[in-house]
This record gives structure tokens, C-alpha cells and sequence, in this order.
């Protein structure tokens, strides 16, 4: 669990970093899976024991990032989605 909570950590940083200081774009498809990924794993070490908030936030991240890929998907051209 506590692997699971430090690698979706340190993913969520990464896209956080490379935004701020390497240029990744906050639209583009790496940051959005980045975070997607990151905060989906972190959303999951807060089911058990429940931390509703840390649930709750991460799971709005991970939403909104799933949005970013889509986006961006759809801007390369990629597979249709929805």
C-alpha cells in the first residue's frame, strides 16, 4: 500500500514538475497520464482504511485528468473515446 501511495505521489509530481520546469504541456497527453495514473493510485491506497477526503480529491483528479487525455487523444487524431 504504501508503495502503491508513493509511486502515485511521485507521478503526480513529475507532471507537476515537468509542467512548471521542463515545459510539459498541461493539456498534453503526458501530463494528463501522469496525473491519471498518479492520482488513480492514490485514490485507491484511500479505500482502506477510508480517508474521504484524500479519496474525494483524488478521485476529482483522476477525472479531470481522464479529461486532459481524452482531449488530447482526440487533438492527435487517436481512437475515438465516448
Amino acid at each position: 500500500l504504501q508503495a502503491l501511495s508513493l509511486t502515485g505521489a511521485a507521478l503526480v509530481l513529475l507532471g507537476y514538475a515537468g509542467q512548471q520546469y521542463a515545459g510539459l504541456r498541461g493539456d498534453g497527453l503526458a501530463y494528463g497520464l501522469v496525473n491519471l495514473i498518479g492520482s488513480a493510485l492514490l485514490a485507491s491506497t484511500a479505500l482502506r482504511p477510508l480517508n474521504a477526503g484524500v479519496l474525494v480529491l483524488e478521485a476529482t483528479w483522476a477525472a479531470i485528468s481522464l479529461g486532459i487525455v481524452v482531449r488530447a487523444l482526440r487533438r492527435r487524431g487517436g481512437p475515438p473515446v465516448g
